[in-house]
């Protein structure tokens, strides 16, 4: 299949064969002479060039902007949107061909070093190249096996599955020493606090203060007793 697919009129043929020269100078395959293969029908055949192209050229003149088969063709291209239009004469488009950008060559004459067949060169090379690049394979990622790390001569280990019921059972013996240690820490507490004594609480009576020392043996109480009577007010 070609690169190329050059739509025309019998009339521009001499026109098409300029074009289809100077494409294939750029290393581009090009369709353009539309002889039929035995066991092919022209419809058949012009439509399988056309899918397998990678890039559609038309070329509007006053006899190509009337033929109904130059203006299928090239709505096949604008419908893959590869269509690349071409004015070799100073023509309006047909109906629905307007609004895709037409190369200008109404008087050209075949000097491949004009700036508008050089533009014309660059959109053709760049939707050969995206076509190229759509067509090419993604790579896959290679799929490698596990590594089995067993000796030879020796079973491979078998991986098993975990025990949910192991796993919940941990969980209760990490909350029972957990509880275990909070239990231990408030008999401490309460020990304590009946070991050693209590500080002073102080509360307005009567306009004076009160202070209530809690003791556990009588040396201490003798002691906050002498504090007492010395502080003045009495004990």
């Amino acid at each position: 299949m070609s690169d190329i697919f050059i739509s025309y009129n019998n009339q521009d043929k001499d026109k098409a064969k300029l074009f289809a020269t100077l494409l294939g100078q750029q290393g581009w395959s090009v369709f353009w002479d539309k002889k039929i293969p035995p066991g092919k029908t022209f419809d058949e055949y012009i439509s399988e060039q056309l899918d397998a192209a990678k890039c559609i050229i038309v070329l509007w003149s006053k006899t190509s902007v009337s033929s109904d088969w130059v203006k299928e063709e090239a709505q096949r291209g604008a419908a893959r949107k590869v269509l690349v239009p071409i004015f070799i004469e100073q023509v309006a488009p047909p109906l629905g061909f307007g609004r895709i950008e037409a190369a200008e060559l109404f008087n050209w004459n075949g000097n491949a070093d004009e700036v508008e067949f050089q533009n014309l060169l660059q959109a053709i090379a760049q939707l050969i190249a995206k076509d190229e690049n759509a067509q090419k394979p993604i790579p896959q990622p290679e799929i490698t096996e596990p590594k089995n790390n067993a000796k030879p001569n020796e079973e491979p280990v078998p991986i098993l599955p975990q025990n949910p019921q192991g796993k919940n059972r941990k969980t209760l013996l990490h909350w029972l020493v957990g509880l275990a240690i909070a239990i231990a820490l408030a008999w401490l507490t309460w020990r304590n606090s009946h070991l050693l004594p209590v500080a002073p609480k102080v509360r307005e009576l009567r306009g004076n203060y009160e202070s209530i020392v809690v003791v556990d043996n009588q040396e201490e109480a003798d002691k906050y007793l002498a504090i007492g009577k010395s502080s003045g007010y009495g004990a």
